[in-house]
């Protein structure tokens, strides 16, 4: 996982990721969170505001996805600002394969479950 997801995740989002697949003898599924400190969040919510700011000001009409990263980024700076930590996180997905002829039959399913689940 390299970013959040952009729309609303629904509770079963991860749902297909985490059942058992065929082609893939045991995968594992690691979720990471690190909270950041309080002066690297600070940075980083100012960061997102002033980038999220720019893309809005600088478009003639700015794009519904532009207006939305802009409410989110004042959204998490007023939060922030309040008192709210900010946390860092990532997922890992890690498969076993049995034979390693089926190495691209595991790929595969990984990227197609890895896709659902976003």
């Amino acid at each position: 996982m390299t970013a959040a997801p952009r729309g609303a995740v629904q509770s079963s989002v991860l749902h297909r990721l985490l059942l058992p697949h065929r082609d893939i003898a045991r995968k594992r599924v690691t979720m990471l969170y690190q909270p950041l400190p309080a002066a690297t969040a600070a940075r980083t919510v100012e960061a997102d505001k002033r980038n999220a700011d720019f893309r809005v000001k600088s478009a003639d009409r700015p794009s519904a996805r532009a207006l939305r990263e802009k409410a989110a980024a004042d959204k998490t700076a007023e939060d922030e600002a309040s008192g709210n930590g900010l946390v860092g996180f990532g997922m890992l997905v890690t498969a076993t394969s049995l034979t390693g002829e089926d190495l691209a039959d595991v790929e595969a399913a990984i990227d197609n479950l890895a896709a659902s689940a976003s």
